[in-house]
């Protein structure tokens, strides 16, 4: 079986052997190890198998992000962002960057004093740029307008002729937002003012258009 230099970021914990993690080659993939601990980024020897279960032969711990934990504001957030990767990124699927960006986020995370959700909406977009490309923030979902002045939970940003009644009208200044969101870096993202938690619903709810 082939083996493998590989950068990894522990995300959470299947059962006492099977860790989820986060590579900078695999994407999301499992791996088994004994010694593993998530908010730890890890650089070493990973081995395929005849399963979907990759094997550690050797890592050594490159960064931890335990700091997080002692501050349950941030830990709540980062752990909000580990358990959207773990439920809308297929195993082995090709995400490139995905990393770098989380650990950017993380270290954003532990250094900020509050408004902890914008770094989390910023960590969205930029999952669903490199997961899945951003046109579904650009356009209504119906016709292609560049005019997106509703969302619908389930079907995604709408038009003003496209949008249902039971649509939800959306704030200027929530449009903006959406619209500059590639402008913005961490550091940046932390003075947004709006209704961060709407534009989180639509954020999280994207993997929900594609199915739809």
């Amino acid at each position: 079986m082939r083996t493998f230099e590989e950068t990894f970021l522990i995300l959470g914990r299947r059962n006492p052997r099977i860790w989820i993690a986060i590579g900078n080659e695999l994407g999301l993939f499992r791996v088994s190890g004994s010694k593993l601990l998530t908010f730890v980024r890890y650089r070493g020897l990973v081995q395929e198998s005849k399963s979907d279960i990759f094997r550690v032969r050797e890592a050594k711990i490159t960064r931890s992000y335990h700091r997080l934990i002692r501050n349950y504001p941030s830990f709540k957030t980062a752990s909000r962002a580990f358990r959207y990767i773990m439920q809308n990124l297929p195993p082995m699927h090709p995400a490139a960057g995905l990393l770098p960006e989380t650990e950017s986020f993380l270290r954003a995370l532990e250094e900020a004093r509050g408004n902890y959700e914008n770094l989390y909406l910023l960590w969205l977009h930029r999952f669903h740029a490199i997961t899945s490309g951003k046109e579904h923030l650009r356009h209504c979902v119906r016709c292609g307008s560049e005019d997106i002045t509703h969302f619908q939970k389930g079907a995604g940003l709408m038009c003003r002729k496209c949008a249902p009644p039971s649509a939800t009208p959306l704030d200027k200044v929530d449009l903006m937002i959406l619209e500059n969101l590639d402008r913005l870096d961490f550091k940046s993202a932390i003075s947004l003012k709006g209704n961060t938690e709407r534009l989180i619903e639509i954020l999280e709810d994207v993997p929900s258009w594609h199915s739809s």
